[in-house]
């Protein structure tokens, strides 16, 4: 579960959890960040933005990569960051998602709700995060 770091400049509070490669994935990181949200003192809006994110990172991950996916969630002063890698190492692309269309809007999600995201490679693949601002 969630873990307090260091003085020395690391994170208040990170945890790093290993999820099932399914689409039961985004439900389950959900109830986590609600977890952490609620343990680290994160404000109801800025939780509910992370809940949108982290759910939609993870069912990404799940749908357009191979697994394992992981999702890694870290707190300090100014910031919730989320980071969900996965096993592929292509890139995220936007897509034209008609109005009816169920999906195809993620990374307009995280251009409009996070203060900054972006994707960097990982030995195992690449990992595509986003900074929350807590002062939502």
């Amino acid at each position: 579960m969630p873990t307090s770091g260091a003085m020395d400049g690391s994170p208040a509070h990170h945890l790093n959890l290993q999820l099932v490669d399914d689409l039961s994935a985004g439900r389950r990181a959900r109830a986590v960040l609600r977890g952490c949200c609620h343990e680290w003192g994160v404000g109801e809006a800025a939780c509910q933005v992370a809940l949108l994110l982290g759910s939609e990172l993870v069912t990404n991950a799940v749908v357009h990569a191979a697994g394992p996916v992981r999702l890694c969630v870290e707190i300090d002063a100014q910031f919730l960051r989320l980071a969900v890698s996965d096993a592929s190492p292509e890139q995220p692309r936007r897509r034209a998602a008609p109005p009816e269309a169920g999906g195809g809007r993620g990374l307009l999600l995280l251009e409009e709700l996070s203060r900054e995201w972006g994707v960097r490679k990982v030995p195992e693949g690449k990992a595509v995060w986003c900074l929350i601002p807590l002062s939502l």
